[in-house]
């Protein structure tokens, strides 16, 4: 049987019945929920060990293995996320190494982003610099001061690969994320 949630009303009541003598078939009867009798004897060892039938969540046993990383180091990586969607799991993981001087292992850092921080790796959605006249203001505004001859036309086939491009982007669950491509040779 799964697990079943019991109203701490229900709790205390079947403790205070057992202290008074009730057996774990009478108890079962007299409360609506019916609680198995398992459920009755870990009611009864908790309030024996700590006086309390409920307890304090703060002081529960920790489950699974211990994390690596503190809440500043998660506060770094959902920055650095946050600043460049783009980057690879190896770049954050250099990043980290750079900030705190710790080596964890790829697999560490990959199980921190994706679930304790909840952060996905999704295809990004493409908007072309050229096509957005806010950004191209912007680039030719830092360009207006540079004379003609001092820039250099290259091929195209040199500067930019198909598989170099980067499609896929890093954003916390739910959120999407955006590519802006502003050299394509496309």
């Amino acid at each position: 049987m799964g697990y079943v949630f019991y109203s701490a009303k229900t709790k205390v009541m079947a403790v205070l019945l057992i202290l008074n003598g009730k057996t774990d078939i009478e108890v079962r009867t007299a409360i609506a929920d019916n609680p198995c009798s398992k459920s009755i004897d870990r009611w009864v060892a908790l309030y024996e060990r700590t006086r309390w039938v409920i307890r304090d969540p703060a002081e529960y046993d920790q489950q699974g293995r211990p994390t690596f990383f503190w809440d500043e180091d998660r506060e770094f990586i959902c920055a650095l996320v946050a600043e460049n969607p783009m980057l690879f799991l190896d770049e954050i993981w250099e990043a980290i190494y750079d900030k705190t001087g710790l080596l964890p292992s790829l697999e560490t850092v990959h199980l921190e982003i994706t679930t304790r921080l909840e952060i996905t790796c999704k295809k990004a959605r493409t908007f072309n610099t050229r096509k957005n006249f806010y950004q191209r203001a912007v680039y030719q505004a830092l360009l207006q001061y540079i004379p003609a001859e001092m820039f250099v036309f290259t091929d195209e086939s040199a500067i930019c690969e198909r598989d170099l491009i980067r499609v896929y982007g890093c954003s916390p669950s739910n959120e999407p994320v955006t590519r802006w491509v502003r050299r394509s040779n496309q």
